[in-house]
C-alpha cells in the first residue's frame, strides 16, 4: 500500500510542521528509526527516556527524538521534540515525509465484474475477485487473494487486506424433521463505511435479510470475523482473532482486544473496552472495562486505557 521516500529534511522542519519547539542542535533526517536500534539521521519516538536508551542514544548522534517529557541533560548530538503524543506525532511525521501511496495499477489477474461500480483511483490487488453487485468507492485498496461477492457497498478511502473475504454466507442452519441441517439462504447486504481497514483473513458476512453494518472509520485486525447482521459503530477498534457472532450491536468508539468472543444478539454500548481474551455473553454498558470469562465489569473505562494498538 505505501512505499518509501528518499527524503532528506531537517529536524527544524519538522518541527515547524508539528508545531513543537526543537530542544538541540538542527541536522537532516533521512528516516524513521525503532527505539530499539536507533541509527543516526533518524527520527524516533519515546515514552520515556531510560539511562539505556539515553547511552545508546549518544553513541549514535545526530538522532531526533519525539518525547512526552523534556530532558534534564543535554545529550550533545541528540534533538528533541516534546509532545503529548510523541506516536502519534510520529505518524504524522512518516506520512508527511517518509511514504507515500503506492499508485499501482489493478493487477492484471483480478477479476473484476464489469459490473461492479467502481470509484476513482482504486487498485485491486493480484487474484481478487469483485462481484457484479460490489460498490468500491474512490482511493479504495483492494489487496492481493481478497473475495468480495453478494450486495456489497464499501466507501471511500477504505483498505481490504491480502485473503479478506467480504459477502460470504452466514453460517445458518436450520434442522428439518429427520434432523438434517438446511442451509438458510442470505440474501441482505453489507454496508461499509469510509475510511474503514479490514485485515487479512478477515471475514464479513452478508445478513441474512437486512445489512450488516460497518460504520465509518472502523479499523479490523486480521483474523477477525463479523457475523451476519451485526452493527458496529464508529472508530470501534476490533484486534486480531476476534469473533463476533451474528446480530451483535457494538457501539462507537469501542475497543475490543485480541481474542475475543462475542456471543449472538449481543449488545456493546459506546466507549466500551473488552480486555484480552474475554468472552462476552451478556450486554455490556457504557464507559466500562470488561475482563474474563463470563466477561465481567472490572471498571469505569478511563482516557488512559489504551488508544492504539
Amino acid at each position: 500500500m505505501y512505499k518509501t521516500k528518499t527524503v532528506e529534511i531537517y529536524a527544524s522542519e519538522i518541527a515547524e510542521v508539528l508545531n513543537l519547539t526543537l530542544t538541540g542542535g538542527d541536522f537532516i533526517v533521512r528516516g524513521p528509526g525503532s527505539p530499539e536500534n536507533p541509527q543516526p539521521h533518524t527520527i524516533i519516538h519515546l515514552e520515556a527516556l531510560t539511562p539505556e536508551i539515553a547511552g545508546s542514544l549518544a553513541e549514535k548522534g545526530h538522532v531526533l527524538v519525539l518525547l512526552r517529557d523534556a530532558p534534564i541533560l543535554n545529550f550533545g548530538d541528540i534533538s528533541f521534540l516534546v509532545t503529548p503524543r510523541p506516536r502519534l506525532d510520529f505518524v504524522r511525521v512518516l506520512n508527511n515525509f517518509f511514504v507515500e501511496r503506492d499508485n499501482r495499477q489493478n493487477d492484471p489477474t483480478a477479476r473484476i465484474s464489469p459490473d461492479a461500480k467502481i470509484g476513482r483511483n482504486v487498485i485491486v490487488g493480484a487474484h481478487s475477485v469483485i462481484g457484479p453487485d460490489v460498490i468500491l468507492g474512490d482511493n479504495t485498496i483492494v489487496l492481493n487473494n481478497v473475495v468480495i461477492t453478494g450486495k456489497v457497498s464499501i466507501g471511500r478511502n477504505c483498505v481490504i487486506k491480502d485473503n479478506a473475504t467480504i459477502g460470504s454466507e452466514g453460517y445458518g442452519f436450520e434442522f428439518d424433521e429427520a434432523g438434517e441441517p438446511i442451509h438458510v439462504p442470505y440474501v441482505g447486504k453489507i454496508l461499509i463505511g469510509n475510511d474503514v481497514w479490514i485485515g487479512a483473513n478477515s471475514t464479513v458476512e452478508r445478513a441474512e435479510i437486512d445489512d450488516t453494518i460497518i460504520a465509518p472509520s472502523v479499523k479490523i485486525d486480521d483474523l477477525v470475523q463479523i457475523g451476519q447482521s451485526c452493527c458496529i459503530g464508529e472508530h470501534t477498534m476490533i484486534a486480531a482473532g476476534t469473533v463476533v457472532s451474528a446480530h451483535v450491536s457494538i457501539g462507537k468508539n469501542c475497543w475490543l482486544s485480541p481474542n475475543v468472543s462475542v456471543k449472538d444478539r449481543t449488545a456493546i454500548a459506546d466507549d466500551v473496552l473488552i480486555g484480552i481474551g474475554t468472552v462476552v455473553i451478556n450486554d455490556c454498558q457504557t464507559h466500562n472495562v470488561y475482563v474474563g470469562n463470563p466477561a465481567r465489569l472490572l471498571r469505569r473505562r478511563t482516557k488512559n486505557d489504551i488508544q492504539t494498538i
